[in-house]
């Protein structure tokens, strides 16, 4: 259970909207939501948020699901790291991919751009954050300035996500159904 109880019963048109909107597209309305629903003007600035940044298509959904999910997996939100290798999986990500990201540095199934994605997104999850000159090189080498800037949004928001459910102790609900699951020991997260 999280920190704080969050609202059961939608108040107000906007809030029976996205309940409406978040059951339909994924079977039940999380907690996060209902938390967050306490606070009208956090909850319309993330979902505005969410809603736009949905349409950016610089980069494939695929390699900003890993990311999203390796900065999860970074932070320990077991909330995150449920959801987003749920949608990873229905994305079609090979289960092959999602067990090796932890170790990601140690696997062959990831390209360079993959490589290089994901050691930004650590980089900018670990504290303090320490982006080198000769990593961002790299980068470029893959991604185009559009595509950097789509990539450092989406590490920077499950960034974001997972430090604030995480810190409101929201738990896994079970959207991936305990398939792959892997959260971090406290003690090995250097991001927490």
């Amino acid at each position: 259970m999280a920190r704080i109880d969050g609202v059961r019963k939608p108040r107000g048109l906007y809030q029976r909207l996205l309940f409406w909107m978040v059951k339909r597209r994924f079977g039940r309305v999380m907690e996060p939501l209902r938390v967050m629903c306490l606070h009208p003007q956090v909850l319309s600035a993330n979902a505005a948020l969410e809603l736009k940044l949905e349409k950016a298509r610089a980069l494939s959904g695929a390699l900003k699901g890993l990311v999203e999910q390796r900065v999860a997996q970074l932070i320990g939100c077991p909330f995150c790291v449920d959801f987003s290798q749920s949608l990873n999986l229905k994305r079609g990500t090979e289960a092959a991919k999602l067990q090796a990201l932890p170790r990601w540095r140690e696997s062959s199934l990831f390209t360079q751009a993959e490589r290089v994605a994901l050691e930004y997104a650590e980089a900018m999850t670990r504290l303090p954050l320490e982006v080198s000159d000769a990593l961002f090189e790299r980068l470029r080498a893959h991604f185009s300035d559009q595509q950097i800037i789509e990539l450092t949004e989406f590490a920077a928001l499950e960034n974001k996500r997972s430090r604030f459910n995480h810190a409101l102790g929201m738990k896994a609900e079970g959207f991936s159904e305990g398939a792959l699951c892997h959260i971090p020991e406290a003690k090995s997260r250097s991001a927490a």
